[in-house]
């Protein structure tokens, strides 16, 4: 258990200028950008419930994980639970585009228990609730890959997605540099095309997942 937190921990402590794409990319419509709508819950329908293990690693430390993940793309927002690879529960929080609640933390977190719940519900935003931004986009073609450029509260958010051999990367961020999500191995999982396998690097905040999905059922 202490293992676990320390990693939680690590979490919290490890961690609007105009965009000019690069001169190979040319401007096109956004509905040409379906690519980056993948996996299939970044967009509105069936409420779906994920079951995961989630690989940890932070400051060369790693720790196994237990998810659950409820998630309602028609309303934008998700439940996820965190828990022990022995099933106990570390945290329960529900996570909307725009602010998430605390349903539950573990007492063991202490005074700590906000700082990780925002970056939980960060991590769950970029992994689950970001697919096809609300304002209108601006989508460049190049060179094996598409940029989607929109705004994220204020801020100028690319999105770059590249597909082959069934694997879907993107990035985010302003630089491109900060954020980075590889689907691999989709397949039809609860009647869904979703990615068996999921990694997320955060470089800011010096962590990694790797999210291997189960099951995927509709509630």
């Amino acid at each position: 258990m202490k293992n676990v937190l320390l990693l939680l921990m690590l979490l919290i402590f490890g961690c609007a200028a105009s965009y000019v794409p690069p001169e190979d990319y040319v401007l096109i419509p956004p509905e040409e950008a379906s690519i980056c709508l993948f996996p299939e819950w970044s967009v509105p329908g069936d409420a779906l419930l994920l079951r995961q293990t989630v690989f940890l690693e932070a400051a060369g430390h790693n720790q196994v994980l237990q998810g659950l993940v409820l998630l309602d793309p028609d309303r934008s927002r998700l439940q996820i639970v965190g828990m022990t690879e022995l099933g106990m529960k570390l945290f329960d929080l529900t996570v909307c585009r725009e602010k998430h609640k605390q349903n539950y933390m573990s007492p063991t977190l202490q005074n700590q228990q906000k700082a990780l719940a925002r970056q939980i519900a960060h991590s769950a935003r970029i992994l689950f609730l970001s697919g096809y931004p609300s304002d209108s986009p601006d989508v460049y073609h190049g060179p094996g890959s598409i940029l989607m450029v929109s705004s994220d509260r204020g801020r100028k958010m690319v999105h770059m997605c590249s597909a082959e051999d069934n694997i879907l990367k993107k990035s985010f961020s302003p630089d491109q540099k900060k954020l980075r999500l590889e689907y691999f191995d989709f397949c039809e999982i609860g009647g869904h095309f979703l990615p068996k396998r999921t990694v997320y690097q955060d470089m800011k905040a010096g962590y990694s997942l790797v999210i291997v999905l189960h099951e995927a059922s509709i509630p």
